[in-house]
């Protein structure tokens, strides 16, 4: 009994630890797109 409590508490652990770090992953390419795109802006702009 204590094992399968175990196990599902892992799980939920884990499941947490893994939607953090697609949420980071998600935000780290969504920052890098930006400052890609705000970058070429600018050099768009200076031509």
């Amino acid at each position: 009994m204590t094992s399968i409590f175990q196990q599902h508490y892992n799980f939920v652990i884990n499941r947490e630890a893994w939607v953090m770090n697609k949420r980071c992953l998600w935000r780290n390419i969504v920052a890098r797109n930006f400052s890609l795109n705000s970058s070429r802006l600018s050099a768009d702009r200076g031509t």
